[in-house]
């Protein structure tokens, strides 16, 4: 199947060629490398007769995605549907059918409704299901997405949740359900990293009560949390409660970039409808799922990181009452009823984040809890998860380098770069994977760059939230004297700093060149200035020191976006090497 992604290099590649005249093996050797990178998130099957069966069964294209055995009736359930529905059926019409349509009433009550050949039996004679259901609240059904969090591998993306909610109920008591790796504590990024593309966890469907995931999410990982109300009748939300039921042991291989919590939360909405479904042909991403659904939410509500809502309050608090909150913090001035109320809630919401995600416990933490105070509404811009561009991007470039030209052309499978304009307002951040870049020039056509991790995370830093940022680089690149394909492997540990619309980052990286054996260490400025959601001008400089040499880069870009479409103009300097070159380059998100 011809993706959009093949599509759109097949042509422009052809004509790239066809202006330049290039030979036939420049064309193919591009042409393989599109071929090779994967397809969109979504694709659609053909229509099937036993399509909503093989949704309840996760059937994928040759076996069930569930790895647990008890999860199927028939011997080889998990790997043929049909045989799964014939035995079904048989035990549905022995002594044991009412015990088997109480073990599966998802599955039951499709078979009731479309093979008709099963007796009927009453689920609410079924004491565990209706115990089930029961717990739940189960009025309305919210679609979330955490925002990205690179301090922790697995949150990377970003992360989605179903919450079942009931309107007369505080939301902080409503079920949450999510889709999670099994994970050990101990687990390292690159351990996490090779299980993660290898299939090495199992995964399976989590259920946390919600203020749980926005204790984590909004005060110790400082991230948004964005519900959507899903259009989902009664009967609708009633299918998923019971397929729950029926996943309540089930296991499954767990895979970072497309069988995740993404892909698993999507599957289980489309067992609330009929239609037909979709699969996964490359990359899921919790962004992909939100825009999937986006014709069917009635609502959209925003949970903001409670360090933004303290750095809201201080940024235009008058002088005299920023010194008043800055001396009940230092335990000069004691709190109580007099002082002005916003600062009395800034207050209130410092020392609670700071004993409930850190655990400090300032001397006066009681006096201040005590304080009464009338809670303002804060008007505070959220970034819009549904406006940002597409996560894949394929981009052409016009490379000018010491008076000779030729093209780059690259693809970006997943997520942002430091160079895309519309970002998270708590911190810049880098995150691609298998991002190749392939050099065209004289008619011939060699891989410039192929980026397999590369991971840069800069952190606001503030009153509460003082991290420090961290880089991760694995692929080949050509930064190197001899401008060879070499391989190289870097971590870096800095600091951000961030004052209106301009941030800074410095870091001190360690890597090694693989391919020469060799080591080195490299300081790094990154400075970004962001004008607007699709306007940004950057600056960068590192320097790389070997034991016998150096290698220096100096850079500057200004980016800007509009829609799906992007441009970038890079202008960068190899002083060792007395190269300047000059790179404008069309970015296409989707």
């Amino acid at each position: 199947m011809i993706n959009l992604f093949i599509k759109y290099c097949f042509r422009n590649v052809t004509n790239f060629v066809a202006k330049h005249n290039s030979k036939k093996n420049l064309r193919n050797s591009l042409l393989i490398l599109c071929l090779s990178l994967g397809s969109p998130a979504w694709a659609a099957k053909q229509a099937d007769p036993l399509q909503y069966w093989k949704k309840l069964l996760h059937f994928g294209e040759t076996h069930s995605q569930v790895i647990s055995q008890d999860f199927f009736l028939a011997k080889n359930g998990n790997a043929d549907p049909d045989a799964e529905l014939a035995h079904t059926i048989q035990l549905l019409n022995s002594p044991q059918g009412r015990t088997i349509a109480c073990r599966f009433p998802a599955r039951y009550q499709w078979i009731r409704q479309t093979q008709k050949a099963v007796p009927q039996y009453d689920l609410h004679q079924c004491r565990e299901i209706q115990k089930f259901k029961q717990s739940f609240q189960h009025q309305t059904l919210k679609l979330v997405f955490a925002s990205e969090y690179l301090n922790k591998p697995v949150s990377s993306f970003g992360h989605t949740l179903l919450v079942f909610y009931d309107e007369d109920k505080p939301l902080l008591s409503a079920d949450t359900i999510h889709f999670a790796a099994e994970t050990q504590a101990d687990d390292g990024f690159l351990t996490y990293t090779w299980k993660g593309f290898t299939g090495g966890y199992q995964g399976y469907f989590h259920r946390d009560p919600f203020f749980k995931k926005q204790l984590q999410y909004t005060i110790q990982e400082q991230r948004y949390i964005h519900l959507y109300t899903l259009d989902f009748n009664k009967q609708q939300i009633e299918k998923i409660i019971h397929h729950l039921y029926e996943l309540r042991n089930a296991r499954f291989k767990y895979y970072y970039v497309n069988q995740n919590c993404a892909y698993q939360i999507a599957n289980l909405l489309d067992i609330a409808s009929d239609d037909i479904s979709f699969s996964s042909d490359g990359f899921v991403l919790p962004i992909d799922v939100i825009k999937r659904y986006k014709t069917q939410y009635t609502r959209h509500t925003v949970l903001q990181p409670v360090t933004r809502k303290i750095q809201f309050l201080l940024k235009d608090m008058p002088e005299r009452d920023l010194g008043q909150f800055e001396q009940v913090l230092a335990g000069e001035l004691d709190p109580d009823n007099t002082l002005p109320n916003h600062v009395k809630q800034v207050l209130y919401l410092y020392y609670d984040h700071a004993y409930r995600s850190q655990r400090i416990k300032h001397p006066n933490y009681q006096k201040v809890l005590r304080l009464k105070y009338q809670r303002e509404k804060l008007d505070i811009p959220s970034p819009q998860p549904m406006d940002k561009p597409g996560a894949h991007r394929i981009s052409i470039g016009h490379l000018k380098q010491d008076g000779q030209e030729s093209a780059l052309l690259s693809y970006r499978p997943v997520l942002q770069g430091l160079r895309d304009t519309l970002i998270t307002e708590q911190q810049d951040f880098e995150l691609s994977l298998f991002q190749p870049m392939v050099r065209i020039q004289d008619n011939t056509s060699y891989l410039h760059q192929f980026d397999f991790i590369n991971l840069k995370s800069f952190p606001t830093r503030s009153y509460l939230y003082k991290p420090l940022s961290w880089q991760f680089y694995t692929g080949f690149n050509r930064n190197n004297l001899k401008q060879s394909l070499n391989y190289e492997t870097e971590f870096g540990l800095g600091l951000s700093y961030q004052l209106s619309l301009f941030s800074m980052n410095y870091s001190i990286n360690i890597g090694s060149d693989l391919s020469l054996g060799d080591y080195y260490y490299k300081p790094n400025i990154t400075a970004l200035l962001r004008l607007g959601d699709n306007f940004k001008i950057g600056i960068e400089a590192s320097e790389k020191y070997y034991e016998h040499h150096q290698f220096i880069t100096r850079s500057g870009f200004v980016s800007f976006t509009t829609g799906n479409h992007g441009l970038t103009l890079e202008y960068s300097q190899l002083p060792h090497l007395e190269q300047e070159s000059m790179n404008l380059s069309y970015h296409y998100y989707f």
